[in-house]
């Protein structure tokens, strides 16, 4: 084998060698503790926790990530990777491509990091696909009731100089059930084949804007405010909208309300316009 040869493979043992010291040697404690300390910062009362850390390739980290409110868990991602985009080094912001598993569905999106003063800038653009709603624990405890359904949507993370930050997201949910114990208008199951909506998160306020929603029952919108409370079950409605309701569904209105005004005759349009308020536990449901 002539020098050029031995000189390439050499060079090729050097690297492996390299990389495999440093994949084994990864101070994923050390990496932990910087991510954690920076991620905490996005919210005071938000508390984000790591593990599994360990590098990847293209060159990255994997992490399982949750994100904590008190003592209840927001958001969880597994095998989550991040893996910078090398030109981005030489910019005034690093981007990262995210890609992980969350909730029987899958993550994909960027995250951008500022060191722009006077305050680091944080901004997230994800894309969620098959969530499944019957695995993510807060929105059971939220309704106290058994949910279950498939979500695909965008969240949108912005820092706000001064300020917490804001997020906006869209998203739509398929085949969702809702099963409580105790009976809404007459039924302890609720089904909605497809619903729609965009909701900005501030703070703790939730604006809620033109969701649309499509079931066996009718089809509606909904938007208006939620101000969430703790616990979760204290949180306040102000939420209005209009219902196109089934003739069964009707029927029950009739019962329920003991009012004519809810009976059509032959396949009519009838748009009813409802409001929504009270606490989440026991809202109060007035048809105008």
């Amino acid at each position: 084998m002539n020098r050029t040869g031995i000189r390439f493979f050499y060079l090729i043992y050097v690297l492996s060698a390299t990389v495999f010291f440093l994949y084994w040697n990864f101070p994923s404690e050390a990496v932990k503790t910087y991510l954690v300390t920076h991620a905490n910062r996005v919210h005071p009362d938000l508390r984000i926790t790591m593990d599994h850390i360990k590098p990847v390739f293209p060159p990255g980290i994997q992490i399982d990530i949750r994100l904590h409110h008190g003592d209840r868990t927001l958001f969880f991602a597994q095998k989550l990777k991040a893996v910078p985009q090398l030109k981005s080094f030489f910019g005034q912001k690093t981007i990262y491509n995210l890609s992980g598993i969350t909730y029987g569905g899958k993550l994909k999106g960027t995250l951008s990091l500022s060191e722009n003063k006077p305050a680091h800038q944080i901004y997230i653009d994800a894309n969620l696909f098959g969530i499944q709603l019957e695995k993510i624990p807060i929105v059971q405890s939220l309704f106290e009731a058994d949910i279950s359904g498939t979500c695909d949507g965008r969240v949108i993370y912005r820092d706000r100089v001064g300020r917490r930050g804001r997020f906006n997201t869209k998203f739509s949910v398929s085949g969702c059930k809702l099963k409580s114990t105790t009976p809404f208008l007459g039924s302890e199951i609720l089904v909605i084949n497809q619903i729609t909506a965009e909701v900005v998160i501030d703070n703790n306020r939730f604006q809620i804007k033109n969701c649309m929603l499509k079931g066996p029952q009718g089809s509606g919108r909904l938007s208006g405010i939620i101000t969430l409370r703790y616990p979760p079950q204290a949180s306040t409605l102000n939420l209005t909208g209009t219902l196109n309701p089934s003739s069964e569904f009707l029927a029950v209105l009739e019962k329920e309300y003991g009012n004519s005004r809810f009976s059509k005759k032959g396949s009519d349009r009838m748009d009813l316009f409802f409001r929504i308020d009270g606490a989440l536990k026991s809202p109060n449901v007035v048809f105008n």
